[in-house]
């Protein structure tokens, strides 16, 4: 049988049931996304706010680049705390604000964007400051 499944290229049940209940917030924020796009699309005056929050969020997110981690970390650590009843509620609440105002689905989105462009600035200027030094070291060997 497993064979056969594996010749198909597909997840059985019990897979699936196992990444959802492993991925369960992965899988809340993803249906939160794909809600709100929908019904930005839906309802076509929320596209170009949804649009603009998002670049809100981005410009917001990279510049005040602490303070939002400091928040998402807030944010999670609370959830992560909850019961696993509370978190599946507060995950649907997500879903919820999803359909109802897309447009803050995409601030969030910006938000963390623009949070994870400013580290992953960081990141990259280090080692290039880094190997920058070296070369300057290697060079002065050599004078």
């Amino acid at each position: 049988m497993s064979d056969n499944r594996a010749n198909k290229g597909g997840f059985t049940v019990h897979e699936i049931e196992h990444m959802v209940k492993k991925y369960r917030f992965e899988v809340f924020f993803c249906g939160s996304f794909l809600l709100a796009g929908l019904f930005s699309m839906i309802f076509e005056n929320l596209m170009g706010y949804s649009i603009l929050l998002t670049v809100v969020g981005a410009i917001v997110g990279a510049l005040m680049a602490g303070r939002i981690e400091h928040l998402m970390n807030t944010i999670l650590e609370f959830i992560c705390k909850q019961e696993k009843i509370t978190r599946i509620i507060i995950g649907v609440v997500l879903l919820i604000l999803s359909i109802v105002v897309s447009p803050v689905i995409f601030a969030m989105i910006g938000l963390a964007g623009g949070q994870s462009l400013h580290h992953h600035t960081l990141i990259q200027r280090g080692k290039f400051l880094r190997e920058h030094d070296s070369d300057k070291d290697s060079t002065r060997g050599h004078s």
